[in-house]
């Protein structure tokens, strides 16, 4: 049977995260996929965010600082995952 880490690497993000969010209490081994499961979408976040970044500079974008595209950027993910749990989103393997 494979793991939540598996199904995910396996584009079931959707139901993976489901099954997390409704478990009121994760055992030990829950925990650790769990974990497993949240590194790797914060490193697709960070990805994202870096081609975004890129993107927006490529484009004539000019920021204050790179703190501020790291913000911005970080204020339009944000943004997408907060409204991704009210409809439904396409998810992009990088």
């Amino acid at each position: 049977m494979p793991t939540l880490f598996d199904r995910y690497m396996n584009g079931e993000y959707h139901a993976v995260w489901n099954e997390l969010r409704v478990s009121e209490q994760l055992t030990d081994g829950q925990r650790e996929e769990a974990w497993l499961v949240a590194t790797e979408t914060m490193k697709r976040v960070a990805r994202n965010a870096n081609r975004l970044a890129t993107r927006l500079e490529e484009n004539g974008w000019k920021a204050l600082t790179s703190l501020t595209i790291c913000a911005f950027v970080f204020a339009l993910l944000v943004f997408h995952l907060l409204n991704e749990s009210r409809s439904e989103v396409i998810c992009v393997n990088s």
